[in-house]
C-alpha cells in the first residue's frame, strides 16, 4: 500500500497494531503518520496519548509534592518557590486537576 510507503512502515499488521496500542510507534513513524494523514499524532494514537499525559500529570503531582516539602517561606526569592509556582500553574491547566489532595 502506498501509505505503509510513505510512513515507512514493512506491513498493515504493523500500522494496525499501532491503532490498537498494542505496540508503541516510534517519535518518526508517530510524526509520519501525522504528516501523511492530516491527523494530530495525539488523535491517531489517543490511547497511548492519554496514557503518556496521565503519566505525566502524576510525576508532577509528586514533583509538586516533593518542592512543597522544600518551601522556605522566609525566602520569596527561593528557586523551589518559582518551580513550585510553575509546576502548580502547569497542573492547573490540565484538564480534571484539583490541587487539592485527597
Amino acid at each position: 500500500m502506498s501509505y505503509l510507503y510513505l510512513v515507512r512502515l514493512r506491513s498493515k499488521s504493523v500500522l494496525s497494531r499501532y491503532e490498537r496500542g498494542e505496540n508503541q510507534p516510534s517519535l518518526r513513524t508517530a510524526l509520519a503518520c501525522q504528516a501523511a494523514f492530516g491527523t494530530p499524532v495525539s488523535e491517531l494514537f489517543a490511547g497511548f496519548s492519554d496514557s503518556v499525559a496521565k503519566d505525566t500529570r502524576g510525576q508532577m503531582k509528586r514533583l509538586r509534592t516533593q518542592l512543597q516539602a522544600k518551601i522556605d517561606p522566609n525566602n520569596t526569592g527561593n528557586g523551589v518557590m518559582q518551580k513550585f509556582q510553575w509546576i502548580s500553574n502547569q497542573l492547573l491547566k490540565a484538564p480534571n486537576f484539583k490541587l487539592i489532595a485527597a
